[in-house]
């Protein structure tokens, strides 16, 4: 979480309702009231189902989950000094393919791809990579137990884990970092995709 970011490395932090266009406006004024700006990480993002029956609204995922970053990255980036970060935020789920979450998994992928397309745009002045978490500790979606048995560590990262793991691969060389994806799943992408635990099925 956000606040376990800043517990490990301060760094200043602006609150908006990103799935908002008028709060993304207000966000960026206020960011590049603060400029020179060392780095952007988007941590906003909505672990929701697309249930059946409402698959013609998927804009709400894509909202949030990948116009926002996408978005606040491109119109960030021209008030940043050369060698900034650019953090975005994937999810290790992409590769497993869970059927009840199309919107939030397409909205996921397609932060990969932008993070590959905004390295080539904005490098080499500044650095892009996105953290791809897999099932955390701790967060809402059972069956964590079931999750456990299909991790090749046995246990999913905790919290802490995950904020540590991201600011040591945002430090890192730029020749290391610059347009990765770090997983960090404890292994989860090393099984079969196939069995696959559906975190909105309550089984696998």
């Amino acid at each position: 979480s956000s606040d376990r970011l800043d517990g490990l490395h301060r760094h200043p932090r602006l609150a908006a309702d990103l799935a908002s266009t008028a709060d993304r406006d207000a966000l960026v004024a206020r960011a590049a009231a603060m400029a020179p700006l060392g780095g952007l990480v988007v941590g906003a993002s909505r672990f929701e189902r697309t249930p059946p029956g409402d698959e013609a609204d998927v804009r709400p995922a894509l909202a949030l989950d990948l116009e926002a970053p996408l978005e606040l990255a491109l119109r960030l980036a021209p008030h940043m000094v050369s060698g900034a970060r650019i953090v975005l935020f994937g999810d290790a789920g992409t590769a497993l393919g869970w059927p009840s979450y199309p919107a939030y998994l397409a909205a996921k992928g397609g932060i990969e791809a932008a993070a590959s397309s905004l390295a080539h745009r904005l490098g080499p002045e500044i650095v892009v990579l996105a953290v791809a978490p897999g099932a955390v500790e701790g967060a809402p979606p059972p069956p964590q137990g079931a999750i456990r048995h299909r991790t090749a560590l046995g246990r999913m990262a905790t919290p802490e884990e995950v904020a540590r793991a991201i600011l040591r691969f945002a430090a890192l060389p730029p020749t290391v970092s610059h347009g990765r994806i770090l997983v960090v799943d404890g292994g989860r992408r090393l099984f079969p995709p196939g069995s696959f635990v559906d975190p909105g099925s309550g089984g696998s």
